[in-house]
């Protein structure tokens, strides 16, 4: 498959007040990144999409009117990882038979698994779906760090194409990239775009791009034509931005913004934050956008 480029939006998932999907609110929240944002493709069902808090069935509503809302206007993965495989396997064909571009699953967590498991885990993955998979690495959350030999052994799987590379560490990065220099890597970790984009990463997949993926498309452009010191100042104003959202519950914020931006109901997060009433929420929205986002 050609390699997956551009700014990917970590998709938001539009819940009401009660917990269930607002299936209206998913497809404007589509377009909004479409035309507002300008993405050039969308990871669904993410950490970011509260995938940990969606049941099978809701994660197969929320990939069906993805892929009917963006109706083939842009790129999708779909985010499958579950630590009960035949579900990731059962969603997996789900994205399959609707066209999404790839799957992507998230190592195991919670439990100790050695990398036979997690290798034995996308595998099984991989032979049920028959689907391009990019390993999700997320090791400060998952427990799970890899070494730059057993990311090759995970890519000698067929169909394994690319990672989704969400950790901090650039070192291990750099390393990644000189080792396997055809690997499609999409870097997750938005407070450092700028580094992976000089780093050469194919693509960049994160949450805050949710609603300011302008700004950094802007780094990106800076940093690829060679103006190091201009992207690393708008590196600076994006991560003002970053901080201002994840002290304010940062998917509920953002559901927020996209809502007073015209696309959709205002709609809510199911993660176990602290309670914030529905005045406070807009208003922090609000001093958001008219700081960043005007």
């Amino acid at each position: 498959m050609e390699k997956l480029t551009g700014i990917f939006a970590a998709m938001v998932t539009p819940f009401n007040e009660d917990g269930s999907l607002n299936e209206q609110a998913v497809g404007e929240t589509v377009n909004f990144l479409i035309e507002n944002q300008k993405v050039d493709g969308l990871y669904i069902n993410g950490s970011t999409g509260e995938f940990l808090a969606s049941n099978c069935a809701t994660q197969q509503k929320i990939l069906e009117l993805v892929a009917k809302a963006a109706n083939g206007r842009i790129q999708l993965i779909a985010q499958v990882g579950n630590l009960d495989y035949n579900q990731s396997i059962y969603l997996g064909k789900i994205a399959k038979d609707l066209n999404y571009d790839a799957i992507s699953a998230v190592t195991p967590y919670y439990y100790g698994f050695s990398f036979k498991d997690v290798y034995n885990y996308y595998k099984k993955i991989i032979d049920g779906t028959g689907m391009n998979m990019f390993v999700y690495y997320l090791p400060q959350l998952t427990n799970i760090s890899l070494s730059i030999a057993e990311f090759g052994k995970l890519l000698s799987l067929d169909k394994v194409v690319g990672v989704k590379f969400s950790a901090t560490n650039l070192f291990e990065l750099e390393r990644l990239k000189n080792a396997y220099p055809d690997l499609n890597i999409l870097y997750g970790w938005d407070e450092m775009l700028v580094a992976g984009a000089l780093l050469g990463v194919d693509g960049f997949i994160g949450s805050t791009y949710n609603a300011n993926a302008i700004l950094a498309r802007k780094i990106l452009v800076a940093a690829k034509s060679g103006n190091i010191s201009e992207a690393v100042q708008l590196q600076h104003q994006y991560n003002n931005y970053i901080s201002d959202l994840v002290a304010n519950n940062l998917m509920g914020t953002l559901k927020a913004i996209i809502h007073l931006k015209g696309y959709g109901d205002l709609t809510y997060s199911k993660i176990a934050y602290a309670p914030i009433e529905k005045e406070e929420l807009l208003k922090n929205a609000q001093n958001i956008i008219d700081k960043y986002l005007s």
